[in-house]
């Protein structure tokens, strides 16, 4: 495959590039990611497509990291959580009225 990969860039699409997922991550890729247009993305998450954005415009995986909002992501899950609670506070309060009506 890496011998393909190099024809069609010279021959083809200079300017092409090849994305790799990496989805069982053993590391193993079938073209050298050192090579130029070649990136390996590890594993899956509705981030990647943000990582693959970044990629196009040129930035690195490191810059798209460090604009992650963990706050916000942080805020995100509590607000979750609390709401995970309350349901389950009035599934027990539910079952408590359904006894004592019985």
């Amino acid at each position: 495959m890496a011998k393909l990969w190099t024809t069609y860039k010279a021959k083809i699409a200079p300017n092409a590039k090849l994305y790799l997922f990496d989805l069982a991550g053993y590391g193993n890729t079938p073209v050298s990611t050192h090579e130029n247009g070649v990136y390996l993305i590890a594993g899956w998450s509705d981030k990647v497509f943000d990582m693959l954005d970044a990629y196009e415009k040129g930035s690195s995986a490191i810059e798209v990291i460090n604009s992650i909002n963990l706050t916000s992501m942080d805020e995100e899950k509590d607000k979750e959580v609390e709401e995970s609670e309350e349901e389950k506070e009035e599934t027990s309060t539910e079952e408590g009225e359904e006894k004592e009506t019985a």
